[in-house]
């Protein structure tokens, strides 16, 4: 697994502070879109890696964060850059979605 499992204490390390653009996966291990859409973040991490960090954070075990984010609905991905979340997606989404919000990033 290429995916990086965070949590409140780790977000500002890997997230804010990345040196690489972050594509963040707001979900729960209880909740079927969001295990529907793991298989493809899990593409992404395998296709992007050392362009993109992948991250995942289970919002049951980090309420600190979802409260600081202000989450309303899971799955939620978020894409980071430079510290600054510049794009939203919530529910489950098609991978070219993802992909194109991905290289917008890396074009960015």
């Amino acid at each position: 697994m290429l995916k990086l499992k965070l949590t409140n204490e780790s977000f500002d390390v890997q997230v804010v502070n990345s040196d690489l653009p972050v594509l963040l996966d707001l979900g729960g291990a209880w909740s079927e879109p969001s295990k529907r859409l793991d298989p493809i973040i899990e593409e992404l991490a395998v296709e992007y890696q050392g362009k993109v960090k992948v991250a995942r954070l289970e919002v049951g075990e980090n309420e600190e964060i979802v409260e600081r984010l202000r989450l309303d609905a899971i799955p939620t991905l978020l894409f980071y850059k430079n510290g600054k979340a510049r794009e939203m997606m919530i529910g489950v989404r098609p991978k070219t979605d993802l992909q194109n919000a991905v290289e917008s990033l890396l074009l960015s």
